[in-house]
């Protein structure tokens, strides 16, 4: 049959092996320091888009969630994710020199993340790098561009539809 817990046994227990419970706290703690300190710092900002459907005439379409405005949350997500808006964002903050060269895929996957936060309309767009204003500057520049690209994308839509 099992023992039962005994609360005075196990603070006697620990009373006896205080010095190795100590010693074991004293070292992890230590490793963790030092781990801490020779890794280099990384600072990540994060832009927000709140993407509002199109507006019509009718109150009632507006309440109303269609596939096309969900499809457009994805049109962003898409756009501020892909490689050429990357590239530009690269030329721009000069980031070869200071991650390194290397495929972009690789750089994109360590500096970028994009995403839709859940059951909302917020496309939230991170930017992680060593230095804390080139962080906030990409993922600025990035929200910024996906927007302007995915307006004139609606707008040469919209031209083609005319003529």
């Amino acid at each position: 049959m099992p023992e039962s817990f005994d609360a005075f046994r196990y603070i006697g227990y620990m009373r006896s092996h205080w010095t190795w419970i100590g010693a074991s706290c004293g070292i992890a703690v230590t490793i963790a320091l030092v781990v801490s300190l020779i890794l280099p710092r990384q600072y990540t900002a994060t832009a927000r888009i709140v993407i509002d459907p199109p507006a019509g005439a009718d109150l009632r379409s507006a309440m109303a969630v269609s596939p096309i405005y969900l499809e457009s949350l994805r049109t962003y997500e898409e756009v501020a994710s892909g490689d050429s808006l990357f590239q530009k964002a690269i030329e721009q903050f000069g980031l070869r020199s200071s991650l390194g060269a290397g495929p972009i895929e690789s750089l994109k996957k360590r500096v970028l993340k994009v995403g839709l936060v859940r059951n909302t309309r917020i496309l939230e767009i991170s930017g992680t790098l060593p230095d804390a204003r080139k962080a906030q500057a990409l993922a600025q520049f990035m929200a910024e561009s996906t927007v302007k690209l995915t307006r004139s994308m609606v707008s040469e839509g919209d031209q083609e539809l005319l003529q």
